[in-house]
């Protein structure tokens, strides 16, 4: 106890009689609420079109903050209160307000204090002298240095392969006429394996579509076909196109691309369909997907991933030379299926001879058909699946609903009611034993809450006994009021379904004798919404004398963040008597197809990804699936012999739900959309997302052309790429990951942004044991090295893998990664990423050095110049870092209050961080605000090397300063300007004497030099000393911010001449900033040369 720091400082809550004091206080300060003046000023707000807000800031109390959200409910207006207690702020408006007002918070200090030694300042000072003369007149001429490189970013020289140039025997008779011969003779010449594969492919619902769909597409130019998952759409459609062409002799005129939503399908599928055909991959029928492609001249049919046809439109935006495509999963709406579709809609109109086929596994494809103008022309493929009993909550809780014909003596399940506690999170913080602050008022959300929603039973429950019908109510009521699972009921009904499904089997006639089965016992699938249930649902299991019982069960867990092997697992047969269940989330919808899987047990939810537009943040929380999904769940079943499918909801939420899922483009941020829509040229960028099947909202358009601005890949007035933003739209990652390897190139530090970016692009290596995670967690933190930075290690990680695979050999590898919890085709996968973005760097022109030319930390690269390459990238995705105690309070600007990712380095608490920001790749909002991929960087490098530096203001500082936040030390300097500098639109600040900064501000528009020249003309380069002076003065400010390099306040004021100091003419302009009129203090060469 004591004073504490906390709520403004001073503060003694604990201390009744100082407490009673401060309520009493706050009760002669709190202003009366005048309602019908508040009422009228409402009204005025909404018939005055030049203000959109109500900001209220007196102390009104509870009761007047009840009054001000009652009056702003009446008139449909929005509301919110910004702090808490006497900082209170509320504010009323036309339009929607995010979580957070930084202009609000009287609590946050946005100011930070900079220095900067002396030593620093001479090498400064000698960088900038040598830059000047190179970089203002070196010869230029932009013209004659730059050339296209469209094509060869995409498609080096080398591998180069071009739908267009596939046709090199166009206009042949001859080969046409080979391979329609040699199409033929297969057919009446048949090897055995291509035998037993077509009789495979004749059972299958598709092969009798066959000639009916050749005419449809024949006749039409868009196509759309829907299917049961299972009927051969994928697999055979585009098949027999090829076969049609080959036999009517139009080899050489016929090029189809099949797209797939993810690189495992475009892969996987192409060599299905080779092997149907009894030939090679990359014959007639290849694949390419990102960093990995096998096709030839030969090739034509293509299985490619969305991305990749969509950079091919860079290069060749009317596609000739294509005959026919393929759009696979159009049903899961993503956003590059979407984008897609936009782009072919319009080339439709251009290309009349484009044949166009969308294929889709729902039978709701009429959407397709109505945006493509094309009515209900629709063709559907049956599927062919074994029937599924389904099973809703109401039917499995009581003791006559689920197989109690067949087993006798099951209980009933008893949904247990679970209390909410009265401890609150909301955002950041918690609040013990009252309730949490309001969350405002939005019209949108009506006036409707969770009390009083569902209060009267469905008829149909009447017919249910009284220990189910109340099961069913308390169900109810914990669904609204908690978005968690109730893993309790998961575990008692896969008892229950596992308990049936013994008996049932048995009596179906599967036993042989001797307590065994001569088919295996099916498996169940069991849906979650993430790991947390997987590990509580796994440890009850553990615990249950059936589930638990390893001679009979085999629980398995499936997340994308397991190892491969553990993956693998899933799909191998069990022994005799043992069955299988599968915790899975909804990676087993879609992506993944479990053979013998008979029983599925879907909770009805899912952690789907969304994007708030208002807050420009990613949220990731459980909520209910849509049909559609429900829909593929139950499709998982039944594909051996008839399933079930038992759903821990009840009908009534079913029929709740929403038909589709919300498409990817209204949930995703859109940087890469904007960046590929104006590297093709589609005009402004509003206009072209207006023309999709559900356009994105305004708001979230706006946030990426701001980001994009923000980084320098597009400029602010017209929105046209920049040099930079033209080789972004070229690189297959994130624009800031792109803006990181260019600026990687300039310091000579790619290998590790290489590693980080095809990481980024690709897949995390760091696994999730099941029950490891305390030591995956602390083997994460070794490869950081101290460093608080989770990209160093991730490039540590890959280079020690790297290391021990070329000195010990494959299989050394392979035990470095099991050892180190690391996924080995992860990081086979970063690798050949890495590669791939290496060749498209030097194709287009960038000197990509093989190593760094500094070495620190152990690594193998220098650290502190990375932390200067990925603040750069990453920026304006910042957070500020201030010590309170032994706990680091997070902040950003735009949220306030958040936390490091549980999966970071830096999330242990009271971590010692060396510098006081945090740039990271993405937040995300699930219970609390988290921010992931994190990295600790200088000062020096925000300053250096984030957005604009905007001048604020210049004052006196010395003896006679009333500026409270001077240090003793600084009062020993003669009398100086401060001048003070912003980034962000004045988000954060920073002052220094007027010479710091303009040093700083010198340093910063050499470095921005530097980078324009790299983005005009890849090779140019600096023949002097001028690149490397500049880059190790950046290097000296951020390795001695700690000790005598660029300082902030709270790190490092202990000698005032080295923090302020500079020796020599203090009037001389450095790079154009001019210090104000000032006469510094001089003092003898700290390195003892006597000047």
């Amino acid at each position: 106890r004591g004073a504490g720091n906390g709520g403004g400082g001073g503060q003694r809550w604990w201390d009744p009689e100082w407490r009673n004091a401060k309520l009493a206080e706050m009760q002669t300060t709190k202003v009366v609420l005048d309602e019908e003046g508040t009422r009228v000023a409402m009204r005025g707000l909404l018939n005055d079109d030049s203000r959109h807000e109500i900001v209220m800031r007196d102390k009104l109390g509870r009761e007047g903050v009840d009054a001000v959200e009652r009056l702003a409910r009446e008139l449909r207006l929005h509301f919110k209160p910004y702090g808490k207690g006497t900082n209170t702020v509320l504010v009323v408006s036309k339009v929607a307000l995010p979580d957070y007002r930084a202009d609000l918070d009287s609590r946050r200090d946005r100011t930070r204090h900079v220095g900067m030694s002396t030593s620093a300042r001479q090498v400064v000072v000698a960088a900038l002298d040598s830059a000047c003369s190179e970089l203002e007149h070196t010869e230029y001429d932009k013209q004659e240095t730059t050339r296209d490189v469209t094509n060869e970013v995409f498609f080096p020289r080398t591998k180069q392969v071009r739908f267009e140039e596939k046709n090199t025997c166009a206009d042949s008779a001859s080969a046409d006429a080979e391979f329609a011969t040699r199409e033929r003779s297969r057919l009446e010449t048949p090897s055995h394996l291509l035998r037993t594969m077509q009789q495979t492919r004749e059972k299958l619902p598709a092969h009798v579509s066959r000639e009916a769909f050749l005419k449809t597409v024949a006749a039409n130019q868009i196509t759309v076909v829907s299917g049961e998952t299972g009927c051969g759409k994928t697999t055979q459609l585009p098949q027999f196109v090829l076969h049609a062409a080959l036999l009517e002799g139009k080899y050489s005129h016929t090029n189809i691309v099949c797209t797939q939503p993810r690189r495992i399908s475009a892969v996987s599928v192409a060599a299905r369909v080779a092997q149907e055909r009894d030939e090679q991959v990359g014959d007639l029928v290849g694949y390419q997907i990102r960093g990995e492609q096998k096709t030839s001249r030969k090739t034509k049919l293509t299985f490619c991933t969305t991305g990749v046809l969509l950079r091919k439109l860079i290069a060749n935006k009317a596609l000739q030379g294509v005959t026919h495509i393929f759009v696979d999963e159009i049903h899961e709406r993503g956003i590059h299926e979407d984008f897609l579709l936009i782009v072919l809609r319009d080339l439709c109109l251009v290309r009349k001879d484009l044949k166009v086929v969308l294929m889709s596994a729902t039978l709701d494809a009429e959407v397709f058909s109505k945006y493509f103008g094309i009515g209900n022309k629709e063709f559907h493929v049956p599927g062919k699946t074994f029937p599924v009993r389904e099973l809703f909550l109401e039917h499995v809780l009581g003791t006559t609903g689920f197989g109690e014909d067949v087993v006798r003596g099951l209980n009933a399940i008893v949904v247990q009611e679970r209390v909410r506690r009265r401890s609150e999170t909301v955002g950041n913080r918690k609040f013990k034993g009252r309730a949490p602050p309001r969350a405002g008022y939005a019209p949108c959300e009506g006036d409707i809450t969770g009390d009083t929603l569902h209060t009267e039973d469905p008829p149909e429950w009447q017919s249910y006994a009284p220990d189910v019908l109340t099961s069913l109510r308390r169900w109810r009521t914990n669904a609204e009021n908690d978005d968690a699972v109730d893993v309790e009921l998961v575990v008692d009904v896969l008892r229950k379904v596992v308990r049936v499904a013994d008996t049932s089997e048995k009596a179906d006639g599967l036993e042989t004798g001797g307590g065994r089965t001569d088919a295996p016992a099916g498996a169940v699938l069991v849906f979650l919404t993430g790991w947390d249930d997987i590990v509580k649902v796994t440890d009850l299991c553990a615990n249950d004398k059936l589930l638990g019982d390893a001679s009979k069960t085999l629980v398995l867990p499936l997340h994308g963040s397991l190892p491969s092997s553990n993956q693998k697992a899933i799909f191998d047969r069990p022994k005799p008597g043992i069955r299988k269940i599968i915790l899975a989330t909804n990676i087993a919808e879609t992506s993944i197809t479990i053979e013998d899987v008979v029983y599925v047990i879907d909770c009805g939810k899912a952690k789907e990804k969304t994007y708030d537009s208002l807050n420009d943040m990613a949220c990731l929380k459980p909520s209910w699936t849509s049909k559609a999904s429900a829909h593929q769940r139950r499709g998982r079943s039944g594909r051996v012999r008839p399933g079930f499918c038992v759903r821990l909801y009840t009908s009534q939420k079913y029929q709740e739900m929403a038909a589709h899922a919300t498409p990817e483009m209204r949930r995703m941020p859109l940087e890469e959309l904007v960046l590929s829509v104006k590297s093709l040229g589609l005009g402004f960028v509003s206009g072209f997302c207006a023309k999709a099947i559900d356009p994105p909202d305004v708001k979230a358009v706006a946030n990426a052309i701001a980001l994009l601005v923000a980084i320098g890949a597009v400029t602010e007035h017209d929105e046209s790429l920049t040099e930079l933003g033209k080789h972004l739209a070229k690189l297959p990652v994130s624009p800031r990951l792109g803006k990181m390897l260019v600026v990687a190139c300039v310091f000579g530090c790619v290998d590790p942004a290489l590693t980080v970016a095809a990481a980024q692009a690709t897949r995390n290596p760091f696994v999730l044991p099941l029950d490891k995670k305390s030591a995956a967690d602390s083997s994460r933190r070794e490869f950081a090295k101290g460093t608080c930075s989770d990209h160093v290690a991730i490039a540590n990680a890959f280079g020690e893998w790297q290391a021990t695979r070329q000195n010990n050999g494959y299989g050394a590898s392979r035990g470095f990664c099991k050892r180190r919890f690391l996924s080995f085709e992860a990081m086979e996968r970063i690798e050949k990423t890495r590669m791939q973005l290496r060749g498209l760097l030097e194709n287009a022109g960038f000197a990509v050095a093989r190593s760094s030319e500094y070495k620190n930390n152990n690594s193998g690269f220098d650290t502190d110049l990375f932390r200067a390459v990925v603040c750069a990238g990453l920026f304006p995705k910042i957070a500020s870092i201030k010590k309170k105690g032994r706990r680091n309070e997070l902040t950003t600007h735009e949220d306030g209050g958040v936390e490091c990712h549980p999966n970071s380095v830096n999330s242990v608490f009271g971590v010692d961080f060396p510098h006081g920001w945090l740039v990271y790749g993405e937040k995300i909002k699930t219970q609390k605000v988290f921010v992931r991929d994190c990295t600790c960087v200088p000062t020096s490098s925000v300053l250096l090397l984030g957005g604009p530096l905007d001048v604020v203001q210049r004052q006196k500082m010395g003896l006679g300063s009333n500026d409270s936040t001077a240090t003793s030390s600084s009062m020993d300097i003669s009398e100086e300007d401060k001048t003070t500098v912003s980034i962000l639109h004045g988000a954060y600040r920073f002052d220094a004497s007027s010479s710091t900064i303009a040093l700083i501000l010198s340093l910063k528009d050499k470095i921005d030099t530097m980078l324009r020249r790299k983005a005009i003309d890849p090779g140019f380069c600096l023949r002097t000393n001028a690149g490397p002076g500049v880059i190790h003065a950046v290097k000296t400010l951020m390795a001695g911010e700690e000790s005598d390099g660029v300082c902030t306040r709270d790190a490092f004021f202990n000698d005032s001449r080295n923090c302020f100091g500079g020796g020599g003419d203090s009037q001389k302009t450095i790079g154009g900033y001019s210090p104000t009129q000032i006469r510094p203090l001089d003092w003898p060469c700290l390195n003892g040369c006597g000047a």
